[in-house]
């Protein structure tokens, strides 16, 4: 199946309403330790280029921007979330499997699909969250605005096609996060507590 067509057959009808569309083009660049990274960059289906990318003048409307990737040279679609919308996204990658199995099972009667990388996850659904969130211990991001998100149009199967509201499993998740972090932040204290004692020995 072609890129375009995965796109218009599983990107939910909630997300394509809205005018908030770029493309993105992969470069693969190498670090200061040699690990190579994939980085996505925006462009703009408007102005062909990469810079000013949260200019929405330069957001295009989803049936622009897919009916022209082709020509574009660039590597897919990017949904912009901005604070105009009711969307957020929860970018779940290299998770526990415990930490993947309860997310999805929330989450998953709203729209998810397969990341970029082919082992994370994209989630979509409507709600709120104070400001976009990344947890490294934990392995998950949650972004509400100003962020693109490489879209690949392959979803889950079981995973419905529809973004819905999903703001009490949102605040669930959240709390058990910041819950997650407090206990590891007070593990981590007691931890250097006991090598201090002994050191002092």
């Amino acid at each position: 199946m072609l890129i375009e067509e995965k796109y218009k057959e599983n990107i939910p009808m909630e997300l394509r309403e809205y005018k908030q569309w770029l493309w993105f083009k992969k470069i693969r660049k190498t670090d200061s330790r040699g690990k190579e990274k994939t980085l996505k960059i925006p462009v703009s289906p408007i102005t062909l280029k990469l810079d000013d990318w949260n200019n929405k003048e330069n957001w295009a409307d989803f049936e622009t921007a897919v009916n022209n990737i082709a020509s574009s040279g660039s590597d897919g679609l990017s949904f912009v979330l901005s604070r105009d919308d009711p969307f957020l996204c929860i970018d779940l990658d290299t998770v526990s499997d415990d930490m993947r199995e309860m997310v999805v099972r929330d989450f998953s009667d709203t729209y998810t699909e397969i990341s970029q990388s082919g082992n994370g996850l994209h989630i979509f659904a409507k709600g709120k969250i104070k400001d976009n969130f990344n947890n490294q211990t934990a392995k998950v991001e949650m972004y509400q605005h100003n962020r693109c998100i490489a879209m690949t149009g392959n979803r889950v199967s079981d995973s419905h096609n529809n973004v819905i509201d999903k703001q009490n499993e949102i605040d669930k998740f959240m709390n058990y996060l910041h819950q997650k972090g407090a206990s590891e932040s007070r593990l981590r204290h007691i931890n250097r507590r006991t090598i201090h004692c002994l050191i002092s020995q």
